[in-house]
């Protein structure tokens, strides 16, 4: 599985028009292209010029066909035309998944059977 992960900050004024024309976009990622598990953008509560960015991909061949699919050059359109500041997005390669909670319900950060 891979993750991509980050945020992206923009001119405070260009937060939300940003996300409501990626809308469409991340619409059409998740129903289109296979093997995306999660296509998201979304507002930062607490910092009006940031936008989070997270990305759930079955595999990495999966992300690779996102990269070239038409639906990332949109993204990247509709990202360029508005004013970005910095940002940092990440990707992740995941090689264990588990529940945050342990059998006794307890939050834990250890993964059963590593």
């Amino acid at each position: 599985m891979i993750i991509i992960a980050g945020t992206l900050l923009l001119h405070p004024d260009d937060r939300e028009p940003l996300l409501e024309a990626m809308g469409p976009i991340q619409a059409a990622t998740r129903s289109e292209e296979p093997g995306c598990l999660a296509y998201s953008f979304s507002a930062d509560p607490l910092h009006p010029e940031a936008v989070l960015i997270f990305e759930h991909w079955a595999s990495a061949e999966a992300a690779e066909a996102h990269f070239v699919h038409p639906n990332i050059a949109r993204a990247r359109a509709c990202i360029g035309s508005f004013r970005r500041t910095g940002g940092n997005v990440r990707k992740y390669r995941i090689d264990a998944e588990d529940a945050v909670t342990g059998a006794d319900g307890k939050l834990t950060a250890t993964f059963a059977g590593a």
